[in-house]
């Protein structure tokens, strides 16, 4: 008997324990707040210009009703108004295809937001409106060499060091002839024109050739010097030429001593004192 009674004391409680719960989930309603709604997508950047053959990359901003906000740019549905002007890539990456304006737009849901594209042509290249061949007007004698330069002279103001790329020549070459870089060499007196050429345009100069300078004296320095027994003495020869100018000749001439006795001098002008 006290067990029965036992029994239904507690099939009471847990009635009584489940119409609690119930009761408690129906007074305090849903837990879940109202979801924030898409309000705007903002494009950036908004306004852009690029050349035909470049890129840009746009981003998709939404903003939600709540105040937060959220990168769409790898989910948004991108579209370019224009693709004959631009084209846009799944990832918002707009190609400039011709010259011209389009509306980039950027899609989520029932939203759409936009920005301007213009693209332009792209630049013209630049034009070779001229050539400069320096120095000018040189006069150099047989067997000697003179370097070139070419400078061209573009139609936007430019100006290129073209040495190396411009087709050289020589309208004389028994007078003198041209390398590749530009390094002419002296054959035989004469007077020729050097050239640079690249493309349609050219320049040139005059180079002259003279007969070689002839050598006039030589002089022998230090003059008259004096050394102890076993020293030695550096001497210099310094060749003069018919044209004004100097040479030194220390290491082409052929040096002797009189009195071998006395000193000794070496194939480049090293004297030893032998004996006083």
């Amino acid at each position: 008997m006290r067990l029965r009674n036992e029994i239904g004391i507690f099939a009471r409680a847990l009635v009584a324990l489940s119409l609690i719960v119930t009761v408690s989930g129906g007074c305090g309603g849903s837990s879940d707040a109202p979801s924030s709604t898409l309000v705007s997508i903002a494009v950036t950047p908004a306004t852009t210009s690029l050349a035909v053959g470049a890129t840009q990359q746009f981003a998709a901003l939404a903003h939600y009703s709540n105040g937060s906000t959220k990168d769409l740019t790898a989910t948004a549905a991108w579209t370019s108004s224009s693709v004959a002007t631009a084209t846009i890539s799944a990832a918002g990456l707009a190609t400039g295809v011709a010259a011209g304006t389009t509306t980039i737009a950027a899609k989520s849901g029932t939203v759409t937001g936009t920005a301007t594209l213009t693209v332009t042509a792209p630049k013209p290249p630049t034009l070779l409106i001229s050539m400069a061949v320096t120095p000018a007007n040189q006069s150099i004698g047989t067997g000697t060499t003179q370097q070139y330069f070419a400078t061209g002279t573009y139609d936007d103001g430019s100006t290129k060091d073209l040495s190396g790329t411009a087709t050289w020549a020589s309208s004389t070459s028994a007078t003198a002839t041209i390398s590749a870089t530009g390094l002419a060499t002296a054959v035989a007196k004469g007077t020729t024109t050097i050239s640079a050429a690249s493309g349609g345009t050219s320049g040139s100069t005059t180079l002259t050739v003279t007969a070689p300078a002839q050598l006039v004296s030589i002089a022998v320095t230090p003059a008259n010097p004096s050394v102890a027994v076993g020293t030695t003495v550096q001497l210099t020869a310094t060749g003069s030429y018919d044209d004004g100018t100097t040479k030194n000749l220390s290491s082409t001439v052929t040096w002797s001593s009189t009195t071998a006795a006395t000193a000794t001098v070496s194939s480049t002008g090293l004297a030893t004192g032998v004996a006083g």
